[in-house]
């Protein structure tokens, strides 16, 4: 028998996907000696989150992790270079690094570097400031 519309939906939600991107499926095992990490879609890429705080991204088959002025100096001296996109036709940088050669396949430099990027993403959110409430206007009555 056919399926109804939604139906067909919800089937098609629980149904398993196909390998997209066979490095974003591998990533989160890869990671695994940083923590449990979850990766979302974003932007054509994907964002790299571990206790619900993105510290990397995924873009071209690379994984860019988090810096911050305390970390900048540690990525460049490894060789790493910036996340640089291209807007209107002119080179914007973004605050993350490619993750050193090698990085995937060692599990300590997984906690190292994992842990510096994590960290610059803590500092960047409490450097925040706290998103404020529309004042409610009371009415003079």
């Amino acid at each position: 028998p056919a399926l109804s519309g939604d139906r067909r939906r919800r089937a098609a939600l629980a149904a398993p996907r196909a390998c997209v991107n066979r490095f974003v499926d591998t990533l989160p095992e890869r990671l695994a000696a940083f923590g449990p990490v979850t990766l979302r879609g974003m932007f054509g890429g994907h964002g790299v989150y571990y206790e619900g705080l993105m510290f990397g991204l995924v873009a071209d088959d690379a994984l860019w992790l988090k810096a911050d002025a305390q970390t900048r100096a540690t990525y460049e001296a490894a060789g790493c270079v910036p996340f640089v996109y291209d807007r209107k036709g002119k080179g914007v940088a973004l605050s993350y690094y490619r993750a050193p050669t090698g990085m995937l396949r060692n599990p300590g430099m997984v906690m190292h570097w994992c842990a510096l990027a994590f960290e610059a993403a803590q500092r960047a959110r409490a450097g925040r400031r706290p998103k404020s409430r529309p004042r409610r206007r009371h009415s003079g009555a």
